[in-house]
């Protein structure tokens, strides 16, 4: 009698069984190998309104990533954008004009996946920042608004569940207008995690992003003799320096109020890629087809 023999039909059914159930542990596995962003951002923005002449503006953004090799990272889009209202310029030969500035921000997420089996993707979506006013004391005002954010999967053949938006709630912020100081700060959560499902071998996960802003600065005085406030959207990128934004100070960091460093804000990615574990009618399969052959045997 051999060895395999003596151990009987029962069980090398155990054996079977126990081999199937530990195979996925070490056979299967998925990492993300690195993570791209692509600026969408139309080159008509930011629309802005008004005499050039008689502003200052800017808009800015970055992007930083920890996917590299791993089953889990985290990824963050910042950005900025401020403005402001100067008055009467060069002893009024230049008239002021109220100012606004409308800035869409587009951007594409490419998530690369490496598999040797099926596998999952959960992605945990946040958006921390601040709208920030400052007064120059002079009689004209301010305006930051901060709008959704939308995001949708590009890559075709994936199948998903849960929403990537980040929508304003009815507790959170979403405008603030003055002719004083302000700081707010404003946060924004998805209502869970969204979940990406995909195939064998290797595939780029591609997301779009869209997030607005608005902002409004209003010269005061007669004929706009008087310049206005500024007014900045704080989204983890400062204020650029030099040229004609040098004085402009609502942008920096830390700020009056909201002193969080620039980490602390932007759009942040939770991301993790995992193989699921098969079910347990799965794992029954290769019992139920040996069962025939265990009778005949017995």
């Amino acid at each position: 009698m051999t060895p395999t023999e003596r151990i009987g039909p029962r069980w090398r059914l155990l054996v079977l069984l126990a081999a199937f159930v530990l195979l996925p542990a070490w056979a299967r596995a998925a990492i993300i190998t690195g993570i791209t962003y692509t600026d969408l951002t139309d080159p008509a923005e930011p629309a802005l309104t008004g005499n050039p002449e008689a502003w200052d503006w800017y808009t800015a953004s970055d992007f930083g990533s920890t996917c590299l090799n791993a089953s889990t990272c985290t990824t963050q889009f910042q950005a900025g954008a401020g403005i402001e209202a100067d008055g009467q310029q060069l002893f009024g030969l230049i008239p002021g004009e109220n100012v606004t500035l409308d800035q869409t921000w587009t951007y594409q997420i490419d998530i690369q996946v490496q598999a040797t089996g099926a596998w999952e993707m959960t992605v945990d979506s946040s958006l921390f920042g601040a709208m920030t006013i400052n007064d120059h004391g002079e009689a004209g005002d301010a305006e930051v608004t901060i709008g959704d954010l939308t995001g949708t999967l590009a890559t075709s053949g994936l199948s998903s569940s849960g929403s990537l938006d980040l929508l304003v709630l009815q507790t959170d912020p979403d405008t603030v207008v003055s002719s004083s100081d302000v700081d707010e700060g404003f946060s924004r959560t998805s209502l869970g995690s969204f979940q990406v499902t995909g195939g064998f071998g290797d595939t780029t996960v591609s997301m779009v992003f869209t997030l607005e802003g608005d902002l409004r600065s209003s010269c005061g005085g007669v004929g706009c003799a008087e310049g206005g406030d500024e007014a900045a959207i704080r989204l983890g990128m400062p204020t650029p320096g030099g040229g004609d934004i040098l004085f402009f100070s609502a942008g920096d960091y830390p700020g009056p109020v909201v002193s969080d460093p620039t980490s602390a804000h932007g759009h942040f990615l939770e991301v993790a890629v995992f193989v699921p574990e098969p079910g347990l009618g799965l794992l029954l399969l290769p019992a139920l087809a040996l069962l025939p052959g265990l009778r005949r045997r017995t």
